[in-house]
């Protein structure tokens, strides 16, 4: 059985900004190739939803990486995985 996933609004905020900033820096083909690669990792996660790395911090928090630059940032819920963040691997954000 698939879980469900749900987007929080900062994470979708995230993404577009992530889309935005490869389509700006890069191409608009690393933007796509960005894209199917979140969703693949996504269709994984939603059959295997403790795959993630938990958090030493927040416990009901895990993460998994997308790529090596941006990781996901989420918690599951009875059948539901809730995506929080996507987080750029380069910054000073603590997991």
């Amino acid at each position: 059985m698939a879980f469900e996933i749900k987007w929080s609004i900062t994470a979708q905020d995230d993404f577009d900004a992530i889309l935005e900033f490869i389509s700006e820096s890069q191409s608009n083909e690393s933007a796509i190739e960005f894209i199917e690669i979140f969703y693949k990792k996504l269709d994984l996660l939603a059959l295997m939803p403790n795959i993630g790395i938990e958090s030493q911090q927040y416990p009901t928090i895990r993460r998994i990486l997308i790529t090596k630059l941006y990781s996901l940032l989420y918690q599951i819920e009875s059948d539901t995985i809730f995506l929080i963040r996507l987080i750029d691997n380069r910054s000073a954000f603590r997991f």
